[in-house]
């Protein structure tokens, strides 16, 4: 399992219960972090993408992820955290 998030105790909490759960992961802070795993070998079954990494959109990650042909992974998870809701006026 790949896991990309920009906060660190995030990151460190999801390789966490995946691990518990069985997964073998890997984790990125950066989706150049990320696609250096992959051309160096990495073959994601599973995903998890931050969808706000900081500078970066996670959305792009995703995107990039799915086309790349040694990275698609069968499930491909985008998540977001945010501390304040949105305006449902728009």
């Amino acid at each position: 399992m790949l896991i990309v998030d920009d906060h660190a105790v995030s990151r460190e909490s999801l390789c966490g219960l995946a691990h518990e759960a069985g997964f073998e992961t890997a984790s990125a802070a950066t989706p150049e972090d990320a696609l250096r795993w992959i051309q160096s070998g990495g073959r994601p079954v599973v995903s998890s993408v931050d969808q706000d990494l900081g500078d970066s959109s996670g959305l792009d990650l995703a995107r990039t992820l799915r086309e790349h042909p040694d990275a698609s992974s069968k499930i491909l998870l985008l998540s977001s955290s945010q501390s304040t809701l949105a305006d449902p006026s728009r």
